[in-house]
């Protein structure tokens, strides 16, 4: 999904006060445009020709696809759009003066894509946040992330270089702090990114000892040497949380299988439970 319509102002510098691009696709959602632009990490606005971009193609007599518009400095619109290609478009620009500009490395550092095979739908990005749904029974220790950067950026765990889909990641403890370090070398940005839902070997083994019965439950569980409980089910939704309880109603959870995390003299607890009536 390439767009169809580019119009660049300017030239193309590497400081924003030097370039302002906006892109058309005729034939796309904005949601669908949006989607592609973050697995792409493109940053410039883009909008459908469905949501918002029909009349902006008859406007500039747009007559082939794709096509690039440039508009200089003065804000005077240069008719006659034309076709670009990647072999063809710098000679195209060059012609009406405009020449590629020298850039710095980039002080970015972001993470454009993330995802977990394990995952049970695509993750949920919030400022430098990330948070994953994994399948039940998923084992933390391990996972093998895939992820995409700003371009010329790397990723660190507790300084250890991490690498997509080869560097695996211990998640026992629901969340991990990337470190992206931007293509200049002294840029740096903190990313927090939790899964829900899994469950580690370690936590497993734990448990063993029964701080949860009966297992798998219909109505109630009984709970021993626990602060608090709480419930998550297969989406990483907490469904139900008890403090200071020694059995718990869970009659209005639906049959499943969900995570109980079990707190108990600061230390955290995992444990796999079945409701089956």
């Amino acid at each position: 999904m390439a767009p169809d319509l580019i119009a660049a102002y300017h030239h193309f510098g590497c400081n924003e006060s030097d370039l302002i691009v906006m892109a058309v696709n005729i034939s796309n959602t904005n949601l669908e445009v949006s989607e592609f632009n973050r697995q792409l990490g493109i940053e410039y606005p883009t909008i459908s020709g469905p949501d918002g971009g029909d009349d902006i193609i008859p406007m500039y007599q747009v007559t082939a696809f794709p096509t690039i518009m440039l508009i200089d400095p003065s804000g005077l619109i240069h008719q006659n759009p034309y076709t670009y290609h990647l072999d063809t478009l710098e000679n195209q620009l060059n012609a009406f003066g405009v020449a590629p500009q020298p850039c710095s490395p980039s002080k970015t550092a972001k993470i454009f894509t993330y995802a977990i095979p394990e995952q049970t739908d695509p993750p949920i990005f919030e400022n430098q946040t990330i948070e994953i749904n994994l399948l039940p029974l998923t084992q933390e220790e391990a996972l093998v992330p895939t992820f995409t950067l700003s371009y010329g950026a790397w990723a660190e765990i507790d300084g250890v270089t991490q690498i997509s889909n080869v560097t695996p990641v211990d998640f026992t403890s629901g969340s991990v702090i990337y470190t992206i370090n931007a293509e200049d070398s002294l840029s740096t940005n903190k990313w927090l990114v939790t899964v829900h839902g899994g469950v580690s070997i370690e936590s497993i083994n734990e448990s063993q000892s029964a701080y949860i019965y009966p297992n798998p439950a219909t109505d109630v569980i009984n709970i021993t040497n626990a602060s608090k409980l709480t419930i998550i089910n297969s989406l990483g939704q907490i469904v139900k949380i008890t403090e200071n309880e020694t059995q718990v109603n869970v009659q209005d959870l639906n049959n499943g299988i969900y995570t109980v995390q079990i707190e108990n003299n600061n230390q955290i607890m995992k444990e796999i439970l079945i409701i089956n009536r």
